[in-house]
């Protein structure tokens, strides 16, 4: 698992070719998918206590592709966004952004309840006032891909998408 972290902190663009490669492996051994995300979620609290924005946005987009290849339940990623918006500052909506860009295609298949209060957070935010133009943007062109019902940016791409058995997925 920390080979998987550290190839995946190295070229987070590959996130998704590991998170595929993490699910098949996941499906055979559950245990290895478990202590992945156990490491995952620690390495994303000392990023979030340490302000260390780079760190977090690869590891939020690693964990937002696991939870499409459904090594990880949508329960893990909704307390993510909620520990992301419950304090927003510019740097965690960029972050949240971010994560939901990666996984809200999922998210919304899977849970569109807790999506829609997802987004409801979001917009209350917008709605608010006194944000900085740039994290307005970022809301903004969230609620549009929303609207496009995340057009350009599929929960798995067709060449990852190996496992053909949900059912093994999910640790």
């Amino acid at each position: 698992t920390r080979s998987c972290m550290k190839s995946q902190m190295a070229s987070p663009v590959f996130s998704d070719v590991i998170a595929a490669l993490i699910a098949v492996v996941n499906s055979r051994f559950p245990s290895i998918g478990d202590l992945l995300l156990r490491r995952l979620v620690l390495q994303i609290r000392r990023a979030y206590e340490r302000n260390d924005k780079p760190l977090l946005l690869a590891v939020v987009k690693f964990l937002a592709h696991l939870v499409n290849q459904r090594v990880s339940g949508e329960t893990i990623a909704l307390e993510l966004l909620q520990m992301l918006l419950g304090e927003a500052t510019r740097d965690t909506l960029g972050v949240a952004v971010a994560f939901v860009t990666e996984c809200g295609a999922t998210l919304h298949e899977v849970s569109p309840r807790a999506f829609n209060v997802v987004f409801d957070i979001f917009l209350g935010i917008l709605h608010q006032g006194g944000l900085e133009y740039r994290s307005q943007c970022l809301i903004e062109s969230l609620v549009n891909l929303r609207r496009s019902n995340f057009e350009g940016h599929p929960a798995i791409r067709p060449q990852l998408d190996i496992l053909a058995d949900d059912s093994d997925q999910e640790t």
